[in-house]
């Protein structure tokens, strides 16, 4: 584990009502220089493959409608307006 000199900050301006999604990317590069890996929210564990780098932000794409879909329909369930 590295150590961090300074605590980390994100410099983009953010809603206070709003928490950001956190993912972890792995990559590897095989030997024909494909970049493939795995994608892990952080809050759920929940994870997906993807190959090659132009595939990441849609897999984070999709990962974030799944997200948005169950929580419409689990409002929906209790009787809530998204």
């Amino acid at each position: 584990m590295t150590a961090l000199r300074r605590p980390l900050a994100y410099n983009v301006a953010m809603p206070e009502n709003l928490e950001p999604a956190s993912f972890i990317v792995r990559v590897v590069t095989d030997d024909n220089g494909e970049r493939s890996g795995v994608i892990e929210r952080v809050r759920t564990g929940a994870k997906e493959s993807f190959r090659g780098i132009a595939a990441i932000g849609l897999v984070i794409g999709r990962m974030l409608d799944r997200e948005s879909a169950a929580r419409a329909a689990e409002e929906r369930e209790r009787g809530h307006r998204p």
